[in-house]
């Protein structure tokens, strides 16, 4: 009798799997199943944000063109920058979030240059970040701390937002080149903040 059970007991070890045996197969696949099912969405999310990190490239650097293309006519005897609430001529190697400046206008002679009305570029916070002032904190909890855009005030005196979601734009004059910085940074589809800063040396020809 102890027999036949023992041979029993022999023969099911041997037709099948113990729940310890299982319960590793399981512990095993669980991994494997996972990233089966999460790769798709893996996938999309990494082109996404690929996608995402060069339109804002693309988009930086087109608009610091935008940006130069403004300020390549300018003379540089006329620049001046915002400092203690008045404008004043820039000091050389220092950054500066604003700029005024003059073009000319037709044929530079010995004794005159015609020159357009002063246009401006400064950076302006967003709506949603100005009761905060520049204090490096997301006011408007959009995942970009001061951010806001590039504000234009043609010589006419029409007003436009030129660039936005910039969370940098200062300019440095050195000698007859103006360096101008822009930073643009933005949120995709997953909530991912983007940036990209282009920088641009601008040679300023007028005097």
């Amino acid at each position: 009798m102890s027999h036949r059970s023992d041979e029993r007991s022999r023969v099911g070890r041997e037709s099948g799997f113990t729940l310890t045996e299982l319960m590793m197969v399981i512990a095993m696949f669980v991994p494997i199943l996972y990233a089966v099912v999460s790769a798709p969405s893996m996938i999309g999310g990494s082109l996404l944000a690929n996608r995402s990190e060069a339109s804002v490239g693309i988009k930086c650097r087109m608009q610091s063109e935008r940006l130069a293309t403004l300020i390549r006519p300018a003379c540089i005897s006329s620049l001046r920058v915002r400092s203690g609430g008045i404008w004043v001529p820039p000091d050389e190697g220092t950054w500066y979030t604003s700029l005024r400046y003059q073009g000319v206008l037709g044929l530079q002679t010995a004794t005159a240059t015609p020159r357009s009305s002063a246009s401006t570029l400064e950076f302006v916070l967003a709506p949603g970040e100005v009761a905060g002032g520049q204090n490096g904190i997301d006011n408007d909890r959009d995942g970009v701390a001061d951010n806001g855009y590039v504000r234009l005030t043609a010589g006419s005196g029409a007003v436009a937002a030129l660039v936005g979601r910039v969370d940098l734009f200062r300019v440095q004059r050195v000698g007859r080149r103006l360096n101008l910085e822009l930073g643009i940074a933005e949120r995709d589809g997953n909530g991912r903040i983007h940036r990209r800063t282009s920088r641009i040396h601008v040679l300023l020809e007028n005097n």
